[in-house]
């Protein structure tokens, strides 16, 4: 075994994961999944949940302040009007769909497809176009480099959602 230097330049996943960890809460659907959930349910104007590294639009709101962001925050500012995108830490998608009511806002969301979760039915109510629940196999989760080692446990779907409903 000899150990033999590799420029960062050369070797990028390994140096970027040398600097950085994975934020359980920044998981991004790939960009080919991306562009069939624009085909389907037409084209957002913003990503409200995400960050400079993973964002799928070029307006979008941040949990913190960065370069580029329009805001900070999704839940403590006003959502801009027309078709928004969200793809929430899992966590926080209860509190998605109230802001969204507030709002009255058009959203086309990411969502574990669990229909025993109680903010399943909500979005029954609320879906305005008929739910597309990602097959199993096309399902591909990433942050920078990263792969999601397991993305399919997460069942994905992607809903298109109105607040006035």
């Amino acid at each position: 075994i000899r150990a033999e230097h590799i420029s960062g330049m050369t070797n990028i996943q390994a140096d970027w994961l040398s600097r950085s960890t994975v934020d359980q809460a920044e998981w991004q659907l790939h960009l080919n999944l991306f562009r069939e959930a624009v085909q389907r349910f037409g084209l957002p104007t913003v990503d409200l949940f995400t960050s400079p590294q993973n964002t799928q639009l070029p307006r979008f709101i941040s949990r913190y302040p960065s370069p580029g962001v329009e805001n900070v925050n999704a839940f403590r500012c006003k959502w801009p009007r027309g078709l928004l995108y969200a793809f929430p830490p899992l966590p926080l998608i209860p509190q998605v769909i109230h802001k969204m009511l507030i709002e009255k806002a058009e959203l086309i969301l990411v969502t574990p497809y669990w229909p025993r979760r109680p903010w399943f039915a909500d979005l029954k109510g609320l879906s305005i176009e008929e739910l597309w629940r990602i097959p199993e196999h096309k399902i591909r989760l990433s942050q920078g480099p990263i792969i999601h080692p397991d993305p399919q446990w997460l069942q994905l779907a992607i809903w298109k959602l109105r607040g006035d409903v």
